[in-house]
């Protein structure tokens, strides 16, 4: 669970005008280590893939650290 999703379910429901808290979480794409361009690649193309499927006609995002950004 990520940090913000954490603290968001603590919040009560009148302060989110009683509206439910979201579920999130943050899993691992795959298995193996990102560290190569292929992998990034495949990273890139599973996201794409979900968002279209999730979110149709919705630009993909996707955040990564320095390291991944200049592979990717």
């Amino acid at each position: 669970m990520s940090w913000s999703a954490y603290h968001a379910s603590l919040l009560e429901e009148s302060v989110l005008d009683g509206k439910p808290v979201d579920i999130t979480a943050l899993l691992p794409l795959f298995k193996e280590q990102a560290k190569s361009v292929a992998m990034i690649k495949h990273s890139m193309h599973i996201v794409s893939q979900t968002n279209n499927f999730l979110n149709s006609g919705q630009p993909p995002v996707i955040a990564c650290d320095q390291p991944f950004y200049v592979l990717a």
